[in-house]
């Protein structure tokens, strides 16, 4: 073997190590998310497995929740396994949601939950508002639950990783959509 066949080898086993390590930290993130579940509250009877609601001023917990049913929703959907942007887009919309709009949480008016695709019983949330993969939506409930209408927030994914920009996207994208609603009051 030559010198340059000797480093051409080296190089390849380097990059092909390089890609194992990226790949292993990206399919390992999922790892770092917490798993969530419903308050044990009376509105956990109305909350499906595999997500919940933040109420105002809560931690990575869930606790008390407001009676009945929000008016809007803001959701992350996802599958079991996620990547690091995936689980770095819903840190950072999670925040962006809870800060910008905590007075509406507070007041029943707007709930966040993270939704669990893979868990029992969540299945229906992909066709329910046409996911096909990990992402943010937002959305208006009539008073049984069911969705009136709702919009992807695609461009989550742009952004994913700068908390300042995504709250800035969140705040318009959400506030453009309830002013859109019909009879709602800012």
């Amino acid at each position: 073997m030559t010198l340059k066949q000797l480093v051409t080898a080296a190089l390849l086993v380097f990059v092909a190590a390089s890609v194992g390590v990226v790949i292993y930290r990206n399919v390992g993130a999922e790892d770092s998310v917490p798993q969530e579940t419903a308050p044990a509250t009376t509105a956990a009877a109305q909350t499906p497995p595999g997500s919940r609601v933040i109420a105002a001023g809560e931690g990575e917990t869930a606790g008390e929740a407001t009676a009945g049913e929000p008016r809007f929703l803001a959701m992350y959907i996802h599958g079991a396994r996620r990547c690091r942007l995936c689980v770095n887009m819903q840190n950072n919309a999670r925040a962006a949601v809870r800060e910008v709009f905590s007075g509406l949480i507070a007041d029943g008016t707007l709930a966040w939950r993270d939704i669990d695709l893979g868990r029992p019983g969540n299945r229906h949330y992909a066709t329910d508002y046409d996911v096909r993969g990990s992402g943010v939506v937002v959305a208006e409930i009539d008073d049984n639950g069911e969705p009136l209408r709702y919009k992807h927030l695609g461009g989550t994914w742009q952004i994913a990783n700068d908390a300042q920009q995504m709250r800035r996207y969140i705040h318009a994208e959400i506030q453009a959509f309830m002013a859109n609603a019909e009879e709602y009051d800012d």
